[in-house]
């Protein structure tokens, strides 16, 4: 899969970085706003450049990371480039509501292909355009959002030979519930020492020492993290829980999902999680 077919799912508006009030109103200027945004090491201006609409989570991880990557040492070399009637046309689950005129394409310092984004122009204005989802792939991700479903896949094993938990999730969910008001304040010292395994690594060892790219995944784990969390069920065997839970994500989206949970030293904490989220409605 290419990068543009894995990009086909939002919507980018250039502003500049230092809150200027117009936008872009030719390809050229377009290309230009991001060149300045990179040069500046704005990620909020890269992001304001954003028109992101139902983008999901992935959509904003791999602009954003993408973005980041080009801060240091080097910027990124920003390109237009025309597409080919292949990459204009719809993709997998996606499609493009506007035609594309072309593509802006992030190069790295080091060269090759790099990240290659289809812009259009849009009410006077040219966006960088990722498409939406088709109604039928929405149907879709709505039906897989089962927590039932989430949690056999998860860990099959740990539902099928553990002991039901009491109704409330007894001490599993309180550490459930600790992690979520973690993200919420944004305590990433938490998140290293007790968060899932992927926490512990990105905010603990990857992104320890670059803070942009740390303020990054903080920002994809509120928007991914359930707000008000409904534990549905749950099982516990030895030192290992696994909770059903439901809510709306910090996005907006309706959530559903698992979460694994181990014992340490007298104290449960969160092990690995999988959520599945759909957009109120589709468009």
């Amino acid at each position: 899969m290419n990068r543009i077919v894995k990009l086909s799912l939002l919507s980018l508006t250039l502003v500049t970085g230092i809150e200027r009030a117009f936008a872009a109103e030719t390809s050229k200027a377009l290309a230009s706003e991001l060149t300045s945004a990179i040069a500046a090491k704005d990620l909020n201006a890269a992001s304001k450049l954003v028109e992101w609409g139902q983008a999901p989570i992935m959509a904003h991880r791999m602009f954003k990371m993408s973005v980041a990557d080009c801060f240091a040492p080097a910027t990124c070399k920003i390109e237009l480039a025309e597409m080919t009637a292949d990459e204009k046309k719809p993709q997998q689950d996606y499609h493009f509501t506007t035609v594309p005129e072309g593509k802006v394409k992030i190069v790295p310092p080091e060269g090759g292909e790099g990240l290659s984004l289809p812009f259009a122009k849009i009410n006077n204005q040219y966006k960088i355009i990722l498409g939406a989802q088709t109604p039928e792939a929405y149907a879709q991700d709505k039906a897989a959002a089962d927590a039932k479903k989430i949690a056999q896949e998860l860990d099959a094993d740990l539902i099928s030979t553990g002991q039901p938990l009491p109704a409330d999730g007894g001490a599993p969910s309180a550490a459930y519930r600790e992690y979520l008001a973690a993200i919420t304040r944004g305590d990433t010292s938490y998140l290293a020492q007790r968060g899932t395994t992927g926490d512990r690594y990105f905010f603990g060892q990857a992104y320890k020492d670059n803070p942009v790219k740390a303020s990054v995944a903080l920002e994809l784990a509120k928007m991914e993290s359930i707000t008000q969390a409904t534990v549905k069920g749950g099982f516990v065997k030895d030192n290992r829980a696994l909770l059903l839970v439901s809510g709306p994500s910090g996005q907006g989206w309706t959530t559903e999902g698992a979460v694994t949970l181990v014992q340490e030293g007298g104290k449960w904490a969160v092990e690995d999680k999988s959520y599945r989220s759909y957009p109120p409605t589709h468009g």
